[in-house]
């Protein structure tokens, strides 16, 4: 009998670290859908539009943005923001408006609305895995934070040839 020097199709020849952690992201980032998939049912909007406002209100005050800079943010293509965008905006939880010292930008900014819907929200009770996360010593969600945001800035390029 002879060794095959042949990797297993199963199980490529990689770092199982390196597996073991995409897997959990994998996990984690289904559930992370999940919930965010039912706070945006409850509020007749879609997941990818909960994403949107969940951007802005991160945002801190003025809660606003450019279409372009939310565009680099959530790397979806940019009919597909505009499309969201203009939902969220009949659903008037977003207004635009156009800067007035460049007037090429419009500014997109949670309303009045979305502020309420943000207050109701932050009420009920929090998901587990926002719980267990909080949970963590402040050093730990640091380093997470930043590990997540090194990972984002060196898949973002491949990310955006997706779109």
């Amino acid at each position: 009998m002879t060794k095959t020097t042949e990797p297993d199709p199963l199980w490529p020849p990689s770092d199982p670290l390196t597996a073991s952690i995409q897997a959990r992201l994998f996990t984690l980032s289904r559930a992370i859908d999940a919930e965010i998939g039912r706070i945006a049912a409850e509020n007749g909007l879609n997941t990818g539009e909960m994403v949107i406002l969940g951007a802005l209100k991160r945002m801190g005050p003025p809660h606003q943005s450019t279409a372009s800079d939310l565009l680099r943010r959530h790397w979806v293509s940019m009919p597909g923001l505009m499309k969201q965008l203009a939902r969220l905006e009949e659903h008037g939880l977003i207004e635009r408006e156009l800067d007035q010292a460049d007037r090429r930008r419009t500014f997109v900014r949670l309303t009045r609305k979305a502020h309420a819907m943000f207050a109701k929200l932050e009420k009920r009770p929090q998901d587990k895995l926002f719980l267990a996360i909080a949970e963590l010593s402040l050093a730990d969600r640091r380093r997470i934070h930043t590990a997540l945001g090194d990972l984002m800035v060196a898949v973002g390029p491949a990310l955006e040839k997706d779109r």
